[in-house]
């Protein structure tokens, strides 16, 4: 029998999160935390009820409600506007305690960002490290994730971060010295990794839905 059977449900959201993702909820919570699943569930319907600008929710990795992949607009203005980056939030089980781990599966190219192989690149801002002050007095406990962020507060710091990248906390020093020493290079390399996630994108095509209602196509 689904775990789910067993939910309390008293604000009416246990049966509406069955009703729209039975699959999931049945292999998810039994292994999971009830109310953390719930939490983000809640989340889950709301992005995809009500998308917000920037970014749209692509589902679920492999009906996980702990793995999420979104895709990541471009911020206009920017060089890695036009881009539609996939990337994964891997939350874990301490969630909100503790922060979610964020990686591009997209190649991209930034300064606030660490490469890792086949995991992909692993986004390094402040909303992502662990709640508290920092070492060496070098993020306030303010800046730091706290427990009322959200899914959508993390990629709009992560959009603001593709914007205007932070030079005093580096990950990917290459990036760093490419961006100050040889600007136009790294516009380049950049623009090339926007073309790149659009061609990756399309080759597993669907529609992403945008607060107009129209969805929209990566090209």
């Amino acid at each position: 029998m689904c775990e789910s059977d067993e939910m309390d449900d008293e604000d009416g959201f246990a049966h509406e999160i069955v009703t729209i993702f039975p699959a999931f909820l049945c292999r998810a919570l039994p292994c999971f935390p009830l109310l953390i699943s719930a939490s983000l569930a809640r989340q889950l319907v709301g992005l995809q009820t009500n998308p917000t600008d920037g970014f749209a929710v692509r589902g679920l990795v492999d009906d996980n409600i702990f793995k999420w992949q979104v895709i990541i607009f471009g911020p206009p203005e920017s060089p890695y506007e036009g881009g539609t980056f996939l990337a994964q939030l891997d939350f874990p089980i301490s969630y909100p305690q503790h922060p979610p781990k964020m990686r591009f599966i997209t190649n991209i190219l930034h300064p606030n960002g660490n490469h890792q192989s086949l995991q992909g690149w692993h986004v390094c801002i402040s909303i992502l490290h662990p709640p508290g002050d920092g070492p060496h007095g070098v993020e306030r406990a303010a800046e730091r994730w706290q427990p009322v962020h959200t899914v959508e507060s993390i990629v709009i710091s992560v959009q603001s971060m593709l914007s205007e990248p932070n030079f005093l906390s580096p990950a990917n020093l290459e990036a760093l010295l490419m961006f100050r020493i040889n600007p136009q290079r790294y516009n380049e390399r950049v623009k090339q990794c926007v073309k790149e996630s659009n061609v990756a994108l399309e080759s597993d095509y669907r529609d992403i839905p945008t607060n107009d209602g129209q969805g929209r196509r990566a090209q």
